[in-house]
């Protein structure tokens, strides 16, 4: 005979260790060896012609303190096989669940029948999988329920002689959880589901009556979150013995792992964005354990679904998501009376939440303000913070992330200079003493981080240079790059990769510039074009693979399109691109593809466009950013955690004047 104790809650269980006299043709004795806190004993008990049955008693049969010794016997006939089931030296027991093993090529377990013992309000089961493993349960319900003492047979477990039939949980066929997607983060969440998991452990077996007879009668509530959710597992809201079957239909299902899938508005090629284990869910106490993850690689319009894979089979595919809003959601960073300078704002992320930097007021009450968001998707915003001074006239703000910080660099019409800043913490609540990087009518072309450094390249109507600030920000250092101006560069390791619009010839010109320290070196400058007229700033930038430029002719309202290799100076052609009235056309990479906005001065519209994955040659119209009802300025643009947002200033019919960020999703 075999005996496990359970103790009251706070103590380990005391599993004594026992001689197992096993029958005629297995060997020896077997020793069970005591076994620390919820560890099960296997009770290898086989007594006269009960051979091939075994007993293993589960440590949720003292979960809610109580105690007993477990032992059976069995009484086998020609076509039939009755084990029952005895404890003795019962202390305050309510709940017994025991794992019967037998041979499954031999037997087949029908009935159980209960003794009485644990009183006639017991609730009891006996589910099986039919592959030699079957399951019977008994509990006094209640939350608190009075156990008993003493004892005597708890049930008899009645088998017919032939092969047993394995079954398949009745829930594998049913649908995977429904999950849902955050938008704005990206955040793809579920609640857990396997009927008859009451308990939420993972696995459906006998144990899960604990909750239900904890919770008997319980009406449940409408909060999908509630582990209550989980208990009902009929559906029908309340909490009642129906709920039983539910645990003998599914019992043995267990849960390996939910797959979670996405493509493009949900066809094409499919992807695996995750696996997640029952350990990956959150499990608050008192709640329906929940999966929650954020996809850090979200394609355009993915839309997500989930496949359940359970140890009996996979789910059926849950529905998807819903689909994307394909919408910009707008946010207004700050309000004025006043009218803004006609210069664009600029955003950057820094330290994973985006900043922006933008001028208000013009001629000689000009300022530039900086405001960063106070979470990482631009949905709230601090008070804008005045950086430059009162009545400094300032105009094109630049900004750079500079190891975790705003670094910001503008012009000041009233010095006729350009200066620099940075923030001495993240949030832009203190900043440098302003640096004068260069004097005279040098304009503020890009920031760049350089080699570990700032760098500003600029121009007038003659000279293009450079302007590389050391690593405390009070010393700037001037590089010629050549007779020039409206200029795009792209830093590299060694050097920068440079396109200008050449002060000797309507011509636009591209180089590599290597750096040695002390100049930038041309090497092999190339002519791209002499037949546009070129009156405007170029864009320059990599995708997939190759330098693209944006060239814009002033007169014929078009922008064409030049292809490189990236590191080479073999160009294409230049070929019609966009060709409406535009101006200030601004790129940047997200969600895989790269996305291009600008004014529509005609429309006064800002429209938005996006590449496929790996071309330009098909750009597709998202909705505007700002529809057209309003005047509005240039705009800037930002990949904003995973997502395009665009920043700029709207008039609203004659105002207030509002800085606006709208982010796509």
């Amino acid at each position: 005979m075999g005996r496990v104790s359970g103790l009251p809650t706070g103590k380990e269980p005391n599993m004594r260790i026992t001689h197992i006299y096993m029958y005629a043709g297995l060997l020896g004795a077997v020793l069970l060896a005591a076994c620390g806190g919820g560890s099960d004993a296997e009770l290898q008990q086989q007594s006269g012609s009960g051979r091939g049955f075994s007993m293993h008693v589960m440590p949720e049969s003292f979960a809610l303190q109580g105690s007993a010794d477990f032992d059976f016997r069995v009484a086998e006939a020609a076509d039939s096989a009755l084990l029952t089931i005895n404890l003795s030296d019962a202390s305050e027991l309510s709940h017994a669940y025991l794992e019967i093993g037998y041979d499954a090529e031999q037997w087949t377990p029908v009935a159980a029948h209960s003794a009485g013992l644990l009183g006639d309000d017991a609730l009891t089961l006996l589910a099986g999988n039919g592959r030699g493993r079957a399951q019977y349960g008994e509990l006094i319900p209640g939350n608190d329920p009075q156990g008993i003492s003493g004892g005597g047979d708890l049930a008899t477990i009645e088998f017919r002689r032939g092969t047993d039939s394995p079954r398949q949980a009745a829930s594998i066929s049913d649908p995977a959880p429904q999950p849902q997607r955050n938008a704005n983060w990206d955040i793809i969440s579920w609640y857990y589901e396997n009927t008859g998991d009451y308990d939420q452990n993972g696995e459906v077996n006998i144990a899960d009556l604990t909750p239900l007879g904890v919770n008997l009668g319980q009406q449940v509530p409408e909060d999908e979150g509630s582990a209550l959710v989980m208990v009902d597992g009929d559906g029908n809201g309340l909490i009642s013995l129906a709920d039983i079957t539910p645990i003998g239909q599914n019992f043995g299902n267990s849960l390996a792992a939910y797959r979670l899938y996405a493509a493009e508005d949900g066809s094409g090629p499919e992807r695996l964005v995750r696996s997640l284990g029952l350990t990956d869910a959150d499990a608050a106490s008192g709640g329906r354990r929940r999966f929650q993850l954020t996809d850090t690689d979200v394609r355009l319009h993915d839309r997500y679904w989930l496949v359940a894979e359970f140890n009996a089979g996979n789910s059926a595919p849950s529905g998807m998501t819903a689909e994307w809003q394909k919408n910009w959601q707008r946010t207004v960073i700050h309000s004025q009376a006043e009218q803004p300078s006609g210069t664009a704002p600029d955003i950057v992320m820094v330290d994973g939440r985006p900043c922006v930097v933008f001028t208000t007021g013009l001629f000689q009450n000009g300022i530039t303000l900086f405001s960063r968001a106070t979470d990482r998707i631009g949905g709230g915003w601090s008070t804008p913070v005045n950086i430059t001074g009162i009545h400094d006239s300032a105009s094109r703000p630049l900004m750079v992330e500079r190891e975790g910080v705003p670094a910001v660099v503008w012009h000041s019409i009233s010095s006729n200079a350009n200066y620099y800043r940075h923030a001495l913490d993240a949030e832009g609540n203190t900043w440098s003493e302003p640096l004068a990087v260069i004097g005279g009518e040098y304009e503020p072309q890009e920031l760049h981080m350089f080699q570990g450094k700032v760098m500003l390249t600029c121009s007038n109507s003659e000279q293009a240079a450079a302007f590389i600030i050391n690593e405390s920000g009070d010393v700037a250092t001037g590089y010629a790059l050549g007779p020039g101006s409206d200029l795009a560069t792209i830093p590299r390791s060694g050097g920068i990769d440079i396109l200008y619009r050449s002060s000797t010839g309507n011509n636009t010109i591209y180089s590599e510039m290597e750096f040695n320290g002390s100049t930038f070196e041309f090497i092999s400058p190339s002519v791209i074009t002499t037949d546009l007229n070129l009156d405007a700033t170029p864009a320059l930038f990599e995708f997939a693979g190759q330098l693209h430029m944006l060239l814009q002719d002033d007169l014929l309202f078009q922008h064409s399109l030049v292809r490189g290799q990236a590191g080479g100076n073999v160009f294409t052609a230049p070929s019609p691109f966009l060709d409406s009235p535009i101006d200030g056309i601004q790129a940047a990479e997200s969600l895989g593809r790269l996305w291009l906005t600008y004014l529509h001065y005609v429309d006064s519209e800002i429209p938005c466009r996006y590449s496929a994955e790996d071309s330009l040659e098909e750009m597709q119209l998202t909705v505007p950013v700002d529809p057209g009802t309003n005047f509005v300025l240039r705009p800037a643009i930002a990949d904003v955690s995973g997502h395009p947002a665009v920043l700029y200033f709207d008039d609203n019919n004659g105002g207030p004047f509002e800085l606006v960020f709208a982010r796509y999703i």
